[in-house]
């Protein structure tokens, strides 16, 4: 492994750090909205943005030209229930032992805490000096209890499309008008 010597060092990173929802069984275990967490950051050298998202199948690694993000980051921000902004730190200097997604945005960071969820990294993030991005409907916590009644609905069994739709801010799907279904 080569290493740069400490004068040709580059600052830290800084990172956007996405918290969302998941599909997966296990999501019904964890925090309603903190069931994934994924990260992009701006290579400048490269000029290209890279976004880094475990996954159940390994790692994906999306690498995009600038103007090719302004989408992706829009549908990120969307997708999203929270976002930090966050400065990589270099005290780790391994893997977790855990291989999973909070493990694998935790080496990333260069973070060592106790986190093993989502939600747990959201608020060790927190402590750690990450800042807020502004969110679509982040109002007053307005999208954190959007996410808990679309997780309601999803137990009970409700027409998921119109309740995610409802959770998005976005026009209800044809055939799922309020109070139908």
């Amino acid at each position: 492994m080569v290493t740069a010597a400490p004068e040709d060092r580059q600052p830290p990173r800084l990172w956007l750090v996405f918290f969302g929802p998941t599909e997966t069984a296990w999501g019904l275990l964890l925090r309603p909205g903190f069931g994934h967490v994924s990260a992009a950051a701006w290579f400048a050298d490269q000029r290209r943005w890279v976004h880094v998202a475990p996954a159940l199948g390994g790692l994906v690694v999306e690498v995009w030209r600038s103007e090719e993000f302004d989408v992706r980051y829009a549908q990120l921000l969307v997708g999203s229930t929270a976002a930090l902004r966050f400065r990589a730190v270099e005290r780790r200097k391994g893997m977790p032992a855990a291989a999973f997604c909070v493990g694998t945005i935790k080496a990333l960071l260069g973070v060592r805490c106790r986190a093993t969820t989502p939600w747990g990294l959201y608020r060790a993030l927190g402590r750690l000096g990450a800042e807020p991005v502004d969110l679509p409907g982040s109002e007053d916590g307005e999208r954190i209890r959007r996410w808990k009644s679309w997780r309601r609905g999803r137990a009970a069994g409700g027409d998921r499309a119109r309740v995610r739709d409802a959770v998005r801010g976005a026009a209800p799907a044809a055939g799922g008008a309020a109070g139908g279904g």
